[in-house]
């Protein structure tokens, strides 16, 4: 799909993308570096010229207002299409079952049905009465400022945002924040593979540099640990797989 230096963007076995080396490297070897003018943050939510005061809200609103408000903000942009500076990232952000088989993009029908009495249930519940709550109020702060959007395609874009920054976002403990972080979380998971990715957050400019921690050759594909500390099945709430079953359809996961 497209290479960044001695990366490339491809197919994954494991289904979506991936990330792969275009290129021998060596361990230690630094393979992207990703300045705080290219993530997406809270922060650039709260200070979004048209919403910033919506986002603010939504930050005081609940528990979880700061992944709620960068859910926002990145459904805002995606509306915005080509004339968001985010668009190159954000145009491959999946958007419907057919692109990420996540939980949020199961039909209505099946979500209830399939988790009912399941350990993940009230996980993922929650995470659908989140996603309704934040339609509701953009909808409400967003009529009249962008021209043109129907409710259908806001719904839509909160979908796809929530989706993106429930999987893909990372947390900057340093900075107290949580930020989605273009062409490192196109990095499918694995915590087994020797081909991984390392990254690091510079405490005075916020700058991530990502390292490789092994030689790996050309052609690999190389990955991210995304959590260390989570059981297998908690990575179905957050993630929308199961570690071992990555290409296994949710009807088969749950019967």
């Amino acid at each position: 799909c497209g290479y960044v230096g001695s990366l490339k963007i491809s197919g994954s076995n494991l289904g979506g993308k991936g990330i792969f080396v275009s290129k021998d490297v060596k361990d230690g070897e630094i393979l992207l570096v990703i300045p705080e003018s290219k993530m997406i943050t809270v922060e650039n939510a709260w200070a979004d010229t048209d919403l910033g005061d919506t986002f603010c809200f939504l930050t005081d609103a609940s528990s979880r207002g700061k992944f709620v408000s960068l859910v926002g903000f990145v459904a805002k942009e995606i509306i915005r299409g080509k004339s968001s500076k985010y668009f190159p990232y954000l145009n491959l952000v999946p958007r419907n079952l057919s692109d990420q088989d996540h939980f949020l993009f199961w039909p209505d029908k099946d979500l209830i049905t399939l988790v009912q009495g399941s350990n993940v249930e009230q996980a993922i519940l929650k995470s659908q009465s989140d996603l309704k709550i934040t339609t509701e109020i953009l909808w409400e702060a967003i009529k009249g400022k962008i021209a043109d959007v129907t409710y259908e395609e806001l719904r839509d874009a909160v979908k796809a945002a929530f989706v993106a920054v429930i999987s893909r976002s990372f947390e900057d403990q340093s900075f107290d924040s949580t930020k989605l972080l273009p062409i490192l979380d196109m990095a499918q998971h694995s915590n087994q593979s020797t081909s991984l990715l390392q990254h690091s957050t510079d405490a005075n400019t916020g700058t991530v540099t990502v390292k490789a921690t092994s030689n790996i050759r050309a052609g690999e594909e190389v990955f991210i640990n995304y959590a260390q500390d989570l059981k297998t099945i908690q990575f179905f709430p957050i993630y929308g797989f199961i570690p071992g079953l990555a290409n296994t359809s949710y009807q088969e996961i749950f019967s």
